[in-house]
């Protein structure tokens, strides 16, 4: 494979690694949070003229569309600072929205409005999001539903709690084909972007062959020279180590050995040599003698061993 592919090949696997389709998306989250929160402010005021004109609402009803007209302008300013954060706020904020309505209203299966809740996080966020938020509105229903207090009944919080669920399905089902899509055009893209890659290195091959081709021979010539200095060295290096190996088994190997030999009979066989035991404190002398002087000469062994490496 000529450098060029292989250039091109490493760029188009490096810019596959780097992407990311989150942040592909989060300009299409952030248009879409606008018109969620626009919409959930619209809601709020329809909410807030509904409390006033109809009997049948509670007046406290009021809280819960302040508390969606808070969110949809919570969102609204958190959405340039950060998409994530902004999505989190809306989900916190339906989800106690929602929370309260349920409360203020417990014969109305408000409680099934989880579920949008969930579905909003999951195609906003992915999935994940639409787990977690799922998870919120779980413990959210449980605590409601729970007696002896309970403003839910079992039947609605079992339903409320499969719609919620079945919304992170949903959810993952409405954001597949979108991503897929963003896949598949990053993949086009970074294959057309490695063809041109190709095609701009082609262009100037030639050139470059030419130019590497004389670098080549310069370099060539540098690394004979290289060489011919290495090969002197490791001649004079193996002179040395020569003259070392023979300069240590001459000034110390022969006077040792003699050592040796002499403390090795004076300490292993004095009878013999001497006719007569060595008093006990001359034969510790020379057993120490005899020791040392072994010692230093398996240290010496090692390292003339050492030296022919």
């Amino acid at each position: 494979m000529r450098d060029s592919d292989t250039k091109s090949v490493v760029d188009f696997s490096t810019l596959a690694r780097v992407y990311d389709a989150d942040a592909d998306l989060d300009e299409l989250r952030a248009e879409a949070l606008r018109l969620t929160a626009q919409s959930v402010f619209v809601a709020a005021v329809l909410l807030d003229v509904a409390v006033a004109v109809s009997p049948a609402l509670p007046r406290e009803m009021w809280l819960v569309a302040a508390a969606l007209a808070a969110t949809a302008l919570l969102v609204s300013r958190a959405v340039a600072a950060s998409v994530q954060l902004a999505v989190a706020g809306l989900v916190v904020g339906l989800s106690l929205a929602v929370a309260g309505a349920t409360l203020l209203m417990p014969g109305v299966p408000l409680a099934c409005l989880f579920s949008l809740v969930v579905l909003l996080a999951g195609a906003l966020l992915g999935w994940p999001a639409g787990v977690a938020s799922a998870a919120g509105a779980t413990g959210l229903v449980g605590m409601m539903a729970r007696e002896p207090d309970s403003v839910v009944s079992v039947e609605a919080a079992v339903v409320a709690l499969l719609m919620a669920w079945g919304s992170v399905f949903a959810a993952w089902l409405v954001s597949r084909p979108l991503r897929t899509a963003l896949g598949w055009s990053w993949h086009s893209y970074a294959q057309a972007l490695r063809i041109a890659e190709e095609a701009r290195e082609r262009q100037g091959e030639l050139a470059r062959l030419s130019k590497s081709l004389n670098e080549t021979c310069d370099r060539l010539s540098e690394l004979t020279q290289e060489l011919d200095r290495a090969r002197r060295a490791a001649e004079e290096a193996l002179r040395l180590k020569a003259e070392f190996a023979a300069a240590v088994s001459h000034e110390l190997r022969t006077p040792l050995n003699l050592i040796i030999g002499f403390s090795e009979m004076m300490a292993l066989s004095p009878a013999t040599s001497y006719g007569e035991p060595l008093p006990a404190s001359y034969a510790r002398d020379v057993e120490a003698i005899y020791r040392n002087a072994s010692h230093i000469s398996k240290l010496i062994d090692d390292i003339l061993d050492l030296s022919q490496i």
